[in-house]
């Protein structure tokens, strides 16, 4: 008898699990920061006046980040796939400290300093 390939193959081709789908939603969100722009047109034009609608896409981009930030922790915990949740940690920490960064300048350059 040929054993099954499921039996024998590692743990990338299992089924997800509850906690195994967290890395997963953290590099969802990672890529979904990554779309930021592209993401804040979809908020109506009345919801983002002049100042507020040039950062827009900065805040979304921190906020979808920082989400993907909490999932990966919280998949380093409790996922059984630990190793796809530290590089969606340092991705989701490295868009998190640009969006910051951005932020930033974008507030200091709006209020006039220079």
């Amino acid at each position: 008898m040929v054993p099954s390939r499921i039996e024998s193959a590692d743990e990338a081709y299992t089924p997800l699990d509850g906690s195994d789908v967290l890395p997963i939603l953290s590099w969802v969100c990672f890529l979904a920061a990554l779309a930021a722009r592209q993401l804040a047109r979809l908020v109506p034009r009345d919801w983002r006046p002049y100042p507020w609608g040039v950062v827009t896409p900065i805040f979304v981009a921190a906020a979808l980040a920082a989400l993907g930030l909490l999932l990966a922790l919280a998949a380093r915990r409790w996922s059984a796939r630990r190793r796809l949740a530290g590089p969606a940690l340092a991705a989701n920490g490295f868009v998190l400290a640009l969006s910051a960064l951005a932020a930033l300048a974008a507030v200091w350059i709006l209020r006039g300093h220079h």
